[in-house]
């Protein structure tokens, strides 16, 4: 091999070291910046999860907090807790939701002379009646609003009667059949202060046999 050829192949041999060393510092460049993304990418991750955790635990102490208020032992707390989620599940709405229908409602059972059992049963079938109108979750809570006005003040009429036929027209119905009347006539004895929170009550308990099947028509979502 001639002087000039074995320069050539020693050359060619440098420049093919120096570009295989220059792609091994760029591949360990790349391998780093991935490493390190992935860990912010972690440490994004887990704060939103840490995050997400101590919010579920402020919400679920805010519902303890609001259910303590209506029951009176630890013992009826816990019973109380496990029913409402048994009934969200049932009729696929939410936990805090159904919560805040119940210790609502509860709140008002001493006048209305309702027991647990018949308050979880109103609660359940109001959440259904949502469920059957197929309103959205702001609907659903303007009418849920109304609703506790109406058993507060003892009469449903005026703007708890405009917000219920808005966002939750099926009560109506329910509650004009108790009263052997129709939806138009209802209005008329929401102004006459007739539509009371014991017709209320009456209306929904009788009702569950019907809810219950046009809630067993509806497709899961």
């Amino acid at each position: 091999m001639s002087t000039k050829s074995l320069k050539i192949v020693i050359l060619a041999r440098d420049k093919t070291g120096q570009a295989f060393k220059s792609v091994q510092q760029e591949t360990k460049k790349t391998t780093q910046t991935l490493a390190t993304l992935k860990t912010v990418l972690f440490a994004v991750v887990g704060s939103q999860a840490i995050r997400q955790v101590l919010e579920f635990g402020n919400t679920f102490q805010n519902l303890q907090n609001r259910l303590k208020l209506v029951t009176n032992s630890t013992s009826e707390l816990i019973a109380v807790q496990e029913e409402l989620f048994k009934i969200s599940q049932r009729t696929r709405g939410g936990f805090a939701e159904t919560v805040e229908l119940y210790q609502k409602l509860a709140l008002q059972s001493q006048s209305l002379g309702l027991q647990s059992s018949e308050l979880s049963q109103i609660t359940e079938n109001v959440n259904k009646v949502i469920a059957i109108a197929g309103v959205n979750s702001v609907q659903a809570s303007a009418g849920i609003l109304q609703l506790f006005q109406a058993f507060a003040s003892g009469r449903l009429q005026g703007d708890e009667f405009r917000s219920i036929s808005e966002n939750i027209p099926p009560l109506l119905d329910i509650f004009a059949k108790e009263l052997g009347v129709t939806r138009g006539e209802l209005k008329k004895l929401g102004s006459e202060g007739k539509i009371t929170s014991e017709v209320i009550a009456t209306s929904l308990l009788k009702e569950t046999k019907n809810i219950n099947e046009q809630f067993g028509q509806l497709s899961p979502t």
